[in-house]
């Protein structure tokens, strides 16, 4: 987690629009220490949701976060490829 956190503190060093995460945790009692490294002056810090559906773990969780939902893809060669959305039916993709 340490590891993660830095990461996001190095690339804020940098000013982008946007720090975006893909990676994610279950909860834990220690998230307010690590949540102040999405509080981004200049950036919206990004943290995927997962394709688990609700609820979602930590880094979603981060209240300075914008939490962005996932999706499953199925790409099956034989088969049309299909998006799952979450709680609902396969669509075509």
């Amino acid at each position: 987690m340490a590891t993660l956190s830095r990461a996001d503190d190095v690339a804020t060093a940098l000013h982008p629009a946007a720090v975006s995460n893909s990676w994610g945790t279950g909860e834990f009692s220690e998230e307010a220490f690590y949540d102040g490294h999405c509080k981004l002056a200049d950036s919206v810090c990004v943290q995927s949701t997962g394709d688990s559906g609700y609820p979602s773990g930590y880094s979603a969780t981060n209240s300075y976060a914008l939490a962005i939902g996932g999706t499953t893809s199925d790409w099956t060669p034989t088969a049309t490829p299909r998006v799952r959305r979450r709680g609902g039916p396969p669509v075509a993709g």
